[in-house]
């Protein structure tokens, strides 16, 4: 794990959305809930590997019970988002190889 940040919303965090790498230039991004655990909510897990180029980036949102996770190959700067019902995270651009 190189990166977390709680997804929140009014104050009160609902999930944890971890950014994961793997040497050679792979990433993982896990959104965890914390709240309505085991009740199908909208969650995703979203990796963002082209500022520029939207197609590039990797989504899975869905009614989730527990968590929502993606991974792919991204060599070069990324940015991380996950939310889980109303509550959201959203990382800067960073890690760059």
């Amino acid at each position: 794990m190189i990166d977390s940040m709680p997804a929140t919303w009014n104050g009160k965090a609902y999930a944890g959305v971890y950014l994961l790498h793997k040497a050679g230039g792979y990433n993982c991004v896990a959104t965890i809930k914390w709240t309505a655990i085991g009740v199908a909510t909208d969650t995703m897990a979203g990796l963002y590997r082209d500022s520029e180029d939207h197609s590039r980036n990797l989504i899975d949102q869905g009614n989730y019970k527990y968590y929502a996770v993606v991974h792919g190959y991204a060599p070069m700067c990324v940015s991380y988002a996950g939310w889980s019902a109303a509550a959201v995270a959203v990382s800067r651009w960073d890690w760059c190889s």
